[in-house]
Order: C-alpha cells, then structure tokens, then sequence
C-alpha cells in the first residue's frame, strides 16, 4: 500500500510530523541489522579520522544504505535516515556513519588529510545521541540554514510552530543479535517557517 506524501503547501502540525518520523524509526528498529552495523568499514577504516580515509565493506554497507533508502519512503512527511556509530578508539564520540539522502544535520565534516589537519578529533557525542546509546529514543531539534537547502531538495515540510529553519530529529537505538545496541538511527526532516 502506498502512503501519500504531504499536500504540497498544507502545513502540518509538529505533533503529526513527529508520529511519522517516530513511525518510520520504530519500523527502521525492525529492519536495520544492528550486526551489520558493527561491520561497516574494513577492519582497517575502523578508526580513520580523515575524509579521504573511509573504506566501507560494501557487503554490509550497500544492504544497510538500501534499507535506509526503503525507510525515507515510508512516512508521509519526506524524511531522511543516517546510521551513527560509536566509536571504536573513542566510546564518548559518536559519529554518522552512513546517510540516506542527505547527511545528517548533526554530522561534524571530517577535513581532508593533509598537514595540520591529520589531527583531527571527532567531537564527543551530544545528549540527545548519548541517551540513544544508553538504550532511550530522544528528541530533537536543530535550527539550521540547512534546512533551507534539504528542502529545496525535497526532504523538507511546513509545520505549524517552528519559525526559524530547522531540522526534527528523532535518535533510536538499533541492536544486534545479541540485544545490543550497536547503532542509532536518526530519522530526520527539514522544516521551514510555520505558518
């Protein structure tokens, strides 16, 4: 069955938004393999801090991006899915490990490596992410000039009683076999001015 998208200029309220994202986050719980989550980059790219280092095992990684692909279909607002990991070198930091449409409004860009910059260390997770890790779905939201551009793109909604631009997010914890939490799907869209 196909779910309609929302009217184009019918603003929605934050509370229906929310039920959708919250909707699509609970069904990604289902869906993301959280063992796969724990292999998505080369043993070797496990702990690579630089942009140009990042070596995806494309035998978790592609299944992983289809189904969050499949899950930014399911809600009747647009959204987008990003995948964080915790990580290994570095259990305080959090990191978006793997996006869907559109990056994450939370991701910190990684430089390219080169010189100075070699150094660079990812920044310790923020609380909404940290409570998804201890095992809570958290909320929340971001203003962001961002937003702007993600809803240009079509990922965006109008929502009642949010006046800058900005993003909604929910964080839910995803677990592996063994009951683990082994990533956090964020589950995302962009809003424009309320009406």
């Amino acid at each position: 069955m196909s779910r309609r998208k929302q009217p184009v200029g019918r603003a929605l309220a934050l509370a229906a938004v929310k039920r959708e994202l919250a909707e699509v986050a609970r069904i990604g719980q289902a869906f993301v393999d959280g063992d796969l989550c724990r292999k998505i980059y080369r043993p070797i790219g496990e702990t690579f801090t630089n942009s140009d280092d990042i070596d995806f095992a494309p035998e978790t990684c592609v299944p992983l991006k289809q189904t969050l692909m499949r899950l930014e279909r399911l809600a009747r607002v647009p959204c987008i899915c990003s995948l964080w990991r915790r990580r290994p070198d570095r259990p305080e930091v959090g990191e978006p490990t793997l996006n869907g449409s559109f990056a994450s409004p939370m991701h910190v860009y990684r430089p390219p490596m080169s010189g100075a910059k070699r150094k660079f260390a990812p920044p310790k997770m923020f609380a909404e992410l940290a409570a998804a890790f201890a095992g809570r779905a958290t909320w929340k939201i971001t203003p962001s000039p961002a937003a702007t551009v993600a809803a240009g793109r079509g990922f965006g909604a109008s929502v009642r009683g949010v006046r800058a631009p900005a993003f909604i997010e929910i964080f839910v914890p995803v677990k592996d076999s063994l009951g683990e939490v082994a990533a956090v799907l964020e589950v995302f869209t962009a809003v424009g001015g309320g009406r």
